[in-house]
């Protein structure tokens, strides 16, 4: 899972990594004065090894997202849980065969 700063946390990494078995790579939003970084998970996430992973292409993501939300609209109108998957899974396949 890639995400930008503001989901640096280290519960966040580790709801990721131990509950949902996936990794995160999240760069690290640095708020000590000598430039550390706290937690098992956020100390591992250098520049090297988010480049690595592939983090520099978080774009391609960002654009659809964006690309979506501006031709469907943001919010779902759906009140139930399997309604709610049915339209968004809906709205990203018309997306898709919309391009």
């Amino acid at each position: 899972m890639f995400a930008d700063k503001g989901y640096d946390a280290e519960w966040v990494h580790e709801f990721c990594r131990e509950d949902w078995n996936v990794e995160s790579w999240i760069p690290p939003a640095v708020h000590r004065d000598d430039g550390g970084v706290n937690g098992h998970y956020r100390s591992q996430m250098t520049e090297e090894k988010l480049k690595e992973k592939g983090y520099g292409k978080r774009w391609i993501v960002e654009s659809f997202m964006s690309g979506l939300k501006r031709t469907t609209g943001s919010a779902l109108c759906a009140r139930t849980e399997k309604s709610l998957f049915t339209e968004a899974g809906l709205r990203v396949l018309a997306y898709a065969l919309r391009r």
